[in-house]
């Protein structure tokens, strides 16, 4: 289980990475040569870390910590 794990983990780090990043690039227009939409990519990963803050409320709460 582990392996898989770690296999995963790498194949998701070293090449699924680099794959969507070189999409996400090309989809809003940004190469070496052009960096004017870099601003789009910046804002749209600001965007998409807020997202987790929209699940705290599936945290469990004190009390029922304790009740377990």
């Amino acid at each position: 289980m582990f392996a898989v794990l770690m296999g995963l983990m790498n194949l998701s780090t070293t090449v699924l990475a680099k794959l969507l990043g070189n999409f996400y690039n090309s989809f809003i227009g940004v190469s070496n040569d052009s960096l004017n939409d870099i601003w789009k990519l910046y804002a749209i990963a600001s965007a998409l870390s807020l997202i987790p803050i929209a699940f705290v409320w599936l945290l469990p709460r004190k009390d029922e910590v304790s009740a377990v």
